[in-house]
């Protein structure tokens, strides 16, 4: 839908309704305009071109008030999102397209519909990448920052910047902004823990979720633009089991929310019968990429409240033959994946937290919770032994070292003149100390990028990781003041 997050929750289920319904006959309508030329009012666009990532604002304008109340918007025959109309003139945010070239706006209203033909080019990416890509995976690859997940996060995540940069399609499942928003620094104390009730969770999920009209789960209402097929098709919190088999239990509504928005309210928590891999096998992508296919299986062992629980951690016995599975299928297909392995997580600021804390209670000796600290660091070990091992026998699967990535930000790093550490609120790790601030995500990116140009020949250009920070709410510089965690101003 054009409107969904500008227009109020009454006029949501009428816009919803007329876009069921309305785009098989807006597709017959644009088919035969087709051949009669251009109809309805005229319209200049500004910018008239953008990468196939898209994600980029256009200002239109034209004479909307002969169109009466305005239901559809699309470019490329992919709807628009953020349309905020003001008189003669629209902007809204583009949402990309699959191939390069020149295409049509449709704009349609309740007295009317207007198509302009070859008014808005979509630019081919630079020479030698690939076209079709696919991302898949958990809440990294998905875009989660500060537990939670909106437009913003998915658009800045590492694999938002790893499309922005090569110019190509990711197909971004945008969420509602009120879903599941990221937790603000004004949701903690002073002493930085976070304030109880704040943050995504039931009540949030249920609000947006519920169509006033029935009192049923309506999960188009967490999509900005619910028609979209995602490409991204990652869900937050999946194990290697759900990528390869299909998420199941609670977790499942976020699966349907990103990959069928139009589920039967019955089954909105119902296991998915379509999983990932299943979806990725029916694209067959050019490139195909997982920031963190392993996360889920190792992180419950670094996130608990009270200790470190190495326990949590799936058997290694119990991934092996799953990723063996997993990357037979992937094996036979003509793209090439690049697939992350796992850091040690024990690098993260909540880990350094729970020993202070456990040490000072008497809870545990230096040696003990150290020993819980090495027994986290060599199950992943055998854990990226494991992922080797199941990848080796297909050329087409890359490894991508994540824990290259971990060891370059350790020490820090200088991005826009700023010192970023991995400290807690020190610029690379969000405020839920565990995902990655935009920043973080770019800087990440940028592995996968280097791996992708040598391994195909491409020459996708770098993130720009300065541009980024520069507008990262997460660095240090740009946090509020009055925090015990933020590191002193620079």
């Amino acid at each position: 839908m054009v409107d969904h997050y500008h227009m109020s929750r009454s006029a949501v289920a009428p816009a919803l309704l007329f876009t069921v319904a309305g785009v098989t006959a807006l597709a017959a309508a644009v088919l035969v305009a087709g051949c009669h030329g251009d109809t309805g009012i005229a319209l200049t666009v500004t910018p008239d071109h953008a990468s196939l990532y898209g994600q980029t604002q256009i200002t239109v304008t034209g004479d909307f008030a002969a169109l009466g109340q305005i239901g559809y918007f699309s470019v490329a025959g992919v709807q628009v999102v953020e349309a905020k109309f003001s008189g003669s003139t629209v902007t809204a945010t583009l949402q990309g397209a699959t191939k390069p070239g020149r295409y049509d706006i449709v704009i349609s209203g309740s007295r009317g519909t207007t198509i302009r033909h070859n008014v808005f080019t979509y630019d081919a990416p630079t020479t030698g990448v690939p076209l079709s890509w696919m991302a898949f995976g958990a809440s990294f690859t998905q875009g989660t920052e500060s537990l939670g997940i909106d437009p913003h996060t998915q658009r800045y995540g590492v694999s938002a910047h790893i499309a922005r940069a090569a110019g190509v399609y990711l197909g971004l499942p945008l969420f509602s902004w009120q879903l599941a928003p990221p937790l603000q620094p004004n949701d903690f104390t002073a002493d930085c823990e976070q304030i109880p009730g704040t943050g995504a969770g039931v009540t949030t999920l249920e609000t947006v979720l519920t169509s006033a009209e029935t009192g049923l789960f309506d999960l188009r209402y967490g999509r900005l633009d619910w028609t979209l097929q995602a490409r991204n098709v990652a869900v937050g919190g999946a194990t290697v089991s759900d990528v390869l088999d299909g998420v199941r239990g609670a977790k499942a509504l976020l699966a349907h929310i990103v990959n069928d928005p139009d589920v039967d309210s019955g089954d909105a928590v119902g296991a998915e019968t379509t999983s990932m891999i299943d979806r990725v096998e029916a694209i067959d992508p050019d490139i195909g990429f997982s920031t963190d296919l392993l996360g889920n299986d190792i992180d419950q062992s670094v996130v608990q409240p009270e200790d470190l629980a190495p326990e949590m951690i799936t058997p290694v016995a119990t991934i092996e033959p799953l990723l063996e599975r997993m990357f037979a299928r992937l094996g036979k297909l003509h793209g090439k994946y690049f697939i992350a392995n796992m850091p040690k997580l024990t690098f993260l600021p909540k880990v350094k937290q729970l020993r202070k804390q456990r040490l000072a209670a008497g809870s545990d000796t230096a040696e003990s919770f150290d020993a819980k600290v090495q027994r986290i660091d060599d199950l992943t070990a055998q854990y990226n032994d494991a992922l080797r091992r199941a990848m080796a026998p297909y050329p087409n699967l890359i490894a991508v070292d994540f824990q290259a990535y971990v060891d370059d930000v350790l020490g820090g790093v200088t991005v826009g003149g700023e010192q970023l550490t991995v400290d807690r609120w020190g610029g690379l790790i969000s405020l839920d100390d565990l995902h990655l601030t935009d920043t973080g995500y770019a800087l990440y990116a940028q592995k996968f990028i280097d791996r992708i140009n040598a391994v195909t020949g491409a020459h996708i250009p770098a993130v720009d990781v300065a541009a980024v920070h520069a507008q990262d709410a997460l660095s240090p510089s740009r946090l509020p003041a009055g925090y015990s965690c933020a590191p002193a101003r620079q």
